[in-house]
């Protein structure tokens, strides 16, 4: 993965890119959309400051690759550390490092009368969903299996092309 860095540098830059311009437009339909006064001028402003907000993200998110100061095999190693280490960092923690814990690892809590349900959030569940051995040995095709869920990590921890929404 190392040995591709600047080619996934490239590739993550031009998806910020495309999510720029996507933000771009959606702007320039929200601007149409109230000078047509399809939209009144409270929700014109709250949707601009989020596309404005988004844009700025986007902005520093661009420089900080292009700067290389982000590498996405590093991401991808302080990820699979981070999953790694949970049972561990869960048990030893204080309160306060096991509620962030449990905040970065899940994302839908909930209780049905007295029986919690908790989703991993994406990147995880990839991870805890994975083919395992089913008796335990080792098995002489696990590199072929591990490329192909490095390669479903990259693709999760990447930043996603937005589907344009409609703004009326």
């Amino acid at each position: 993965m190392r040995a591709n860095a600047a080619q996934q540098q490239q590739e993550t830059i031009a998806a910020l890119n495309l999510r720029l311009c996507q933000i771009d437009d959606r702007l320039s339909r929200l601007t149409d959309a109230y000078i047509d006064r399809l939209i009144e001028l409270e929700l014109f402003e709250a949707r601009k400051k989020a596309l404005l907000s988004e844009r700025l993200d986007l902005n520093s998110q661009i420089a900080s690759w292009q700067d290389r100061k982000r590498d996405a095999s590093e991401e991808l190693a302080k990820f699979l550390e981070r999953a790694d280490g949970a049972c561990l960092a869960y048990k030893i923690g204080t309160v306060e490092e096991k509620r962030d814990l449990l905040d970065a690892l899940t994302s839908n809590r909930i209780i049905d009368r007295k029986t919690p349900t908790i989703m991993l959030s994406l990147p995880f569940r990839a991870i805890a969903d994975r083919p395992k051995s089913a008796d335990g040995s080792p098995r002489r095709d696990i590199h072929r299996t591990w490329k192909c869920l490095l390669a479903m990590m990259m693709t999760l921890l990447q930043p996603k092309q937005e589907v344009p929404e409609k703004l009326v």
